[in-house]
């Protein structure tokens, strides 16, 4: 992965990042992250844990299924008290309820 991120391209795209670190390796992780979108590039990530995109990510694109189901700003779910875990849980249930 760092051979592939020492040129600096403008995209990154990760899956599960964070999966698997220690404290310590997870937070420089975060940081390097939120240095390389400061610098107006894009870090697109997945995730399964919320707390975690809730704080360091500025918009979220949520995939459900492999199809793109919203792009939403963190600042305006946050403005509106909608988080993550409900906006999650209402995707989940508007799937399966004709299940």
């Amino acid at each position: 992965v760092i051979a592939s991120l020492i040129h600096e391209p403008p995209v990154w795209i990760l899956d599960e990042p964070l999966t698997g670190l220690d404290p310590t390796s997870s937070f420089q992780i975060k940081e390097i992250m939120k240095e390389h979108a400061g610098k107006g590039n894009i870090v697109f990530f997945s995730s399964h844990v919320i707390e975690v995109v809730e704080k360091i990510c500025t918009k979220i694109a949520v995939i459900t299924r492999g199809e793109l189901t919203g792009v939403y700003n963190i600042d305006v779910l946050r403005d509106k008290n909608i988080s993550l875990e409900e906006l999650y849980l209402e995707g989940v249930h508007q799937q399966f309820s004709g299940v």
